[in-house]
C-alpha cells in the first residue's frame, strides 16, 4: 500500500494534496518532475550528498560562477572534500531537507525555458518536530532528466551562512 503514496506512480496533478512521509521516499530516478522531487528528498533526508548533487542544477552562468567562488573561498581541505560547486551546494542543502513529510500543494503548468522544460511545484515541508514551511521549488529538464534548480539567491544564502554561522542558528 506504500505505492499509493509514491510520487512517481501518479501524474503530478494526482499528487496535489497528498502528504508523503520521509520514511516512504525512495530513489526513483528523475524521469518525471515528481520522481525527481522524491529522489532529491530521499537523497537529502538520507544525507547522501553525492546523490543529491546529481539531482540539482546550477541554473545559469551567474549561479555557476557564484557557486565556484564560494567553493574557491573555502580552505584547501574543504575544497578537496567537496570537489565541485554542485557537491558543495548539495552538502549545504541537505540540512534543509525536511525529515518529517512533504505535501504537494500545486504543480504549475510546464513552461518552456531556454535550458529546457521547467515546472514549479508548491510544497509544504514538515520537519520531524512538526514545524512546517511553505515553499516553491523549480524543476527543469535540460535533457537527461529532471533536476531541482539552484539559483544565485540560494548560493548567496549559503555563502552568508558560511561567513556568519551564528546567523543560521539564530545567534548574533
Amino acid at each position: 500500500h506504500r505505492d499509493l503514496h509514491s510520487f512517481p506512480t501518479r501524474r503530478s496533478s494526482d499528487l496535489v494534496g497528498r502528504t508523503v512521509p520521509a520514511s516512504e521516499w525512495k530513489n526513483v530516478g528523475n524521469a518525471t518532475p515528481a520522481a525527481a522531487l522524491e529522489t532529491a528528498l530521499w537523497a537529502g533526508a538520507g544525507g547522501d550528498v553525492e546523490a543529491f548533487a546529481k539531482m540539482i542544477t546550477l541554473i545559469d552562468s551567474r549561479t555557476q560562477r557564484a557557486a565556484q567562488a564560494l567553493l574557491d573561498s573555502l580552505p584547501e581541505a574543504m575544497r578537496a572534500e567537496y570537489g565541485t560547486p554542485e557537491r558543495l551546494i548539495a552538502f549545504l542543502t541537505v540540512k534543509d531537507v525536511p525529515l518529517g513529510a512533504v505535501q504537494v500543494r500545486q504543480f504549475n503548468d510546464p513552461q518552456v525555458w531556454p535550458m529546457g522544460t521547467a515546472q514549479q511545484v508548491q510544497v509544504m515541508l514538515t520537519q520531524a518536530d512538526g514545524k512546517q514551511k511553505d515553499t516553491s521549488l523549480l524543476l527543469v529538464n535540460p535533457g537527461g532528466g529532471w533536476k531541482l534548480v539552484v539559483n544565485e539567491a540560494i548560493v548567496a544564502k549559503y555563502a552568508a551562512q558560511l561567513k556568519s554561522p551564528e546567523s543560521a542558528t539564530g545567534g548574533k
